[in-house]
């Protein structure tokens, strides 16, 4: 399959959390380049009516942008309602929305390990639930979670991070077996960090060393777990430099 060339999901309805900055915008971007109806949905929801504008006028498609609180089920319940009224039922997920902050295990609050928990984990699970019923009834869905490097290592001072996105990766292997014969894929990305501001900032403040990984390359492996052939899971993990 050309990745650069996804013609497969052309026409389709995409929600892509956290969609209106670093990766989610990439991931966004492609989409709308393929002829994907894409829902954009964040808390910065400004930044995402502006990006949902440009991606429109640029790719002449459907974009939507609507306000969401990962971590909250009424908010997640009312934004994928407007989203289906908007663009119809969604055929695939991108649970892309996270927070990364950087401490100690020591310094680590029980609100910030809370924050963290609730967001980058929990929040895939509300979001999930709200597209999967459909999915299973129709007898197809594309459901991708953009884990980490942190889905398979032990980084220091990313204690809260790290048990996320290992919580999301075996959330994901898990739901890929229930779903294994369902018509629905479930799959993670795993991939090294990429120069946007909230990784930038939590890399600085854990004294961590940045890799040379690019938005690009992190959306080709996105899309490419949409594959119609793909594997039931694909974990695409990228080392650390």
């Amino acid at each position: 399959m050309d990745n650069n060339d996804p013609k497969f999901i052309s026409g389709q309805h995409t929600v892509v959390t956290g969609g209106a900055k670093g990766i989610g915008l990439a991931v966004s971007t492609a989409l709308a380049r393929a002829g994907v109806s894409v829902t954009m949905m964040g808390r910065d929801i400004e930044t995402a009516r502006c990006e949902a504008n440009k991606l429109a006028m640029e790719f002449g498609k459907d974009v939507f942008a609507h306000p969401l609180d990962v971590a909250k089920p009424q908010p997640v319940e009312m934004a994928f309602r407007a989203a289906v009224d908007d663009a119809g039922p969604v055929q695939i997920l991108v649970n892309n929305a996270g927070v990364a902050k950087s401490a100690p295990f020591l310094m680590t609050s029980k609100e910030q390990w809370d924050q963290t928990i609730s967001v980058d984990l929990t929040g895939a699970f509300l979001c999930t639930h709200q597209v999967l019923p459909d999915m299973i009834d129709k007898g197809y869905g594309r459901i991708v979670n953009v884990g980490s490097t942190a889905s398979h290592l032990g980084l220091p001072y990313a204690t809260a991070y790290c048990a996320a996105k290992h919580g999301l990766l075996g959330l994901t292997r898990s739901l890929a077996a229930v779903l294994a014969r369902s018509g629905v894929t479930v799959k993670a990305v795993c991939p090294g960090y990429a120069h946007w501001s909230l990784r930038d900032k939590a890399l600085s403040e854990g004294g961590w060393i940045h890799s040379n990984q690019s938005a690009p390359s992190i959306t080709s492996m996105t899309v490419g777990a949409l594959a119609p052939k793909a594997h039931a899971t694909a974990s695409a993990k990228l080392s650390r430099s």
